[in-house]
């Protein structure tokens, strides 16, 4: 068995959890994009790939196989997990403002360099009485670079005490650990912060720093500043070689392109794909505490895939039968990567790495893909084993597909606390995820002597698949057309977005669906 994490990265964030790996008796690999000539002391007997440029992912977790470039000759390693801890890169904000860098306009990491030399007694600010900091005027303010601004105030304030501070902002963000106190420990040493919240300021370079020109939106005067110097802020993005590295292993990325999609289900270092983690700046922009946060969580999920992958292979994952015809459906819709091509070009699905989302059940042409307890057929029987008695006044019979994760906890939220009284009619079906459900599931319900079907997905960005709440408001599109066609009112099919803590909303929900069927009347295919 396989017992190797490979790590990729050169800097801190990589460092660290190597060493918090080693602590725990892992065997580390680490591949490094560059050339790493200092190596910590802690790291020296572990295997160093260096100018390695990964060109290949193939597996799961457990047993993947890595493929590197490395000065043109092909390299492989297989390991059983995974790190990204690339180092992110910094690019000013100049265009933001007008500016253009020069001896007086810099950026926020030249100043921090700056301030070293400050430190060290030379005289980097002669003829300088005033710094003016720009940050988050045109785009959100981080608060990572809030905190670094900061602390650059609270620097120069203490080698250079005759210099006075101005920090320009529009929404002053100190939602971070201790930026609250920060903030005061700045005003108190002089800094003086200017929010604007409806017009920014005009910025002008000049010979000797620049021109700010603003009006007071207390007093609506027109004001002026000319500071000898502005510091402009920075944003962060992911290395090239770490977008790289996010589209070889085919894993989902936020909108910067951060090896993590913008979903609660992979924080804190999760990726969509089991096995493979990612940590520090290769997620995130984050500060030098962080770093330390991250390599600790990203030691405990390596070591807690672990434990589970010495437990007996879950009989509750996928199942390819015979029926396949290779056409890799499967392969490109499957979230998690589960799906693996075997010799001979026969699919598998990995046990281990298989999440029972069910999306890949719901796509396959052939119905060549099963999940236990989740077929067409098990749910018609278990619709049609609970269909209400027949009464003389009209009760809707309601069918309600919920995902496990978020509806299904809504609905027993909403039963144990009893707000409101749910309909009498409401049958509902979990189903581990609402990518699962199809036409087939909507139908069926249908034919079961459903009045009505509800489908209820988690919110936007909060599916566990990634996806599956998108695929079933796209089938539940379908299936309503589809219905509209053959002369059947598509009012009688509905989806929804809920969260598990969403009792209230749930109960909402039904009971206004209960009234929309009262009114159409029982189902055209009752009569």
């Amino acid at each position: 068995m396989i017992n190797k994490t490979l790590i990729f990265g050169s800097g801190p964030s990589a460092y660290l959890v190597a060493e918090k790996l080693i602590l725990e008796d892992s065997e580390i690999i680490i591949a490094a994009h560059g050339s790493i000539t200092d190596i910590p002391a802690a790291l020296e007997k572990t295997e160093i790939l260096n100018n390695a440029d990964l060109i290949a992912c193939r597996g799961a977790i457990g047993a993947f196989t890595f493929t590197f470039d490395q000065n043109g000759k092909t390299l492989m390693r297989e390991a059983a997990y995974a790190v990204i801890a690339e180092e992110g890169e910094r690019y000013p904000n100049f265009d933001e403002y007008g500016l253009n860098h020069g001896e007086r306009i810099i950026a926020l990491s030249t100043f921090k360099t700056v301030l070293t030399d400050a430190d060290n007694q030379s005289e980097p600010f002669s003829g300088i009485s005033a710094i003016a900091f720009l940050t988050g005027l045109g785009k959100e303010s981080d608060p990572v670079i809030l905190e670094e601004i900061m602390d650059s105030c609270l620097r120069l304030k203490s080698a250079c005490p005759h210099i006075r501070s101005y920090i320009l902002t529009e929404n002053l963000k100190v939602g971070g650990a201790g930026l609250e106190l920060k903030y005061r420990q700045t005003k108190e040493a002089g800094a003086i912060y200017m929010k604007f919240t409806h017009t920014h300021p005009e910025i002008l370079p000049a010979e000797n720093g620049c021109v700010i020109t603003f009006t007071d939106e207390i007093t609506g005067d027109r004001c002026r500043i000319t500071p000898d110097m502005a510091v402009v802020d920075e944003r962060f993005k992911p290395s090239p070689y770490a977008k790289q590295l996010a589209r070889v292993m085919e894993l989902e990325t936020d909108a910067l392109g951060f090896a993590q999609s913008d979903n609660v289900h992979r924080y804190i270092v999760a990726t969509n794909r089991k096995g493979i983690v990612t940590a520090g700046p290769a997620r995130m922009f984050q500060t030098p505490a962080d770093y330390i946060s991250d390599s600790d969580n990203a030691a405990l999920a390596i070591t807690s895939l672990k434990i589970r992958m010495k437990s007996p292979l879950p009989d509750d994952s996928a199942l390819i039968n015979n029926r396949c015809t290779q056409c890799l459906t499967c392969l490109r819709v499957c979230p998690f990567h589960a799906i693996q091509i075997q010799a001979g070009g026969k699919l598998n699905v990995a046990p281990q790495a298989c999440e029972c989302c069910g999306l890949c059940t719901a796509e396959c042409p052939e119905h060549a893909i099963t999940l236990k307890g989740c077929s067409a057929a098990e749910i018609t029987a278990q619709i049609r084993s609970d269909v209400p008695l027949e009464e003389d006044v009209f009760t809707p019979h309601l069918v309600a597909f919920c995902c496990e994760r978020s509806a299904k906890q809504a609905a027993e939220m909403a039963l144990a606390m009893n707000m409101p009284s749910l309909p009498s009619g409401l049958r509902i079906v979990a189903v581990p995820c609402a990518g699962i459900i199809g036409l087939e599931y909507i139908l069926s319900a249908f034919q079961s002597q459903a009045d009505g079907v509800l489908v209820l997905t988690c919110h936007q960005g909060n599916c566990h698949s990634g996806c599956g709440n998108i695929s079933a408001h796209d089938k539940v599109s379908q299936a309503s057309a589809f219905l509209e066609t053959v002369g059947f009112e598509k009012e009688r099919l509905k989806v929804k977005t809920l969260a598990a803590n969403m009792g209230h909303d749930f109960a909402t929900i039904v009971n206004d669906f209960e009234k929309q069927i009262s009114n159409l009347g029982p189902s055209g295919l009752k009569r």
